[in-house]
């Protein structure tokens, strides 16, 4: 009787582990659905804070940008612009030093 005891115990241990990890696995599935789900808004949103980081000396561009950056409803338009700023920022940069 002792040694079925400790059988089962052991299976209910098994059982507990299995189902833990089920659950960490379904935790994890759970957030890589939510960041796929629309990533475009927490990379743009990312993106735009670096945009407007760079352009801190200059409130003229940051106001253009800004308004441009409001027209555009769609993420990937944004997306795309706020690249191409960053770019022409950067090779602007370099070309000072």
């Amino acid at each position: 009787m002792n040694n079925k005891m400790k059988k089962l115990k052991c299976q209910k241990i098994n059982i507990l582990n299995s189902f833990h990890q089920m659950i960490n696995i379904m935790i994890d599935q759970i957030k890589l659905l939510i960041s796929l789900k629309n990533p475009l808004q927490y990379e743009n949103s990312s993106l735009q804070s670096q945009l407007l980081e760079f352009t801190s000396d200059n409130q003229q561009l940051q106001a253009k940008l800004l308004t441009k950056l409001q027209r555009l409803t769609n993420k990937e338009e944004k997306q795309s612009m706020i690249y191409k700023w960053l770019f022409k920022i950067y090779k602007k940069n370099l070309r000072k030093k």
